[in-house]
């Protein structure tokens, strides 16, 4: 083989190194970016679950709150032997 003829084969390989090199960062560097997206993904999944679980709370606690509210007002009821309605009527007449 002429010298010439080497060369230009072992410039080949030295190209074809370069790119595989390249092609090799270009992976790594993909790869990595897939991660950072399904590290976001999971905690996206993971935020929308708190907020669902605490809107379950609250909507718990708001229904307690209504319920004690209708019980304090039962009993303000006997204690007075006026219901609510008319609580708001001896208001209006006072006024």
């Amino acid at each position: 083989m002429s010298d010439i003829h080497q060369l230009l084969k072992e410039s080949i390989d030295k190209i074809a190194g370069q790119w595989v090199a390249e092609l090799n960062t270009v992976r790594n560097n993909a790869s990595l970016l897939e991660q950072q997206v399904l590290t976001c993904v999971t905690k996206a999944k993971a935020d929308i679950t708190a907020l669902h679980d605490l809107g379950v709370q609250v909507a718990e606690e708001a229904r307690r709150g209504q319920e004690l509210c209708a019980k304090l007002s039962a009993s303000v009821e006997q204690i007075t032997g006026n219901t609510i309605g008319e609580v708001d009527e001896i208001k209006q007449a006072a006024e």
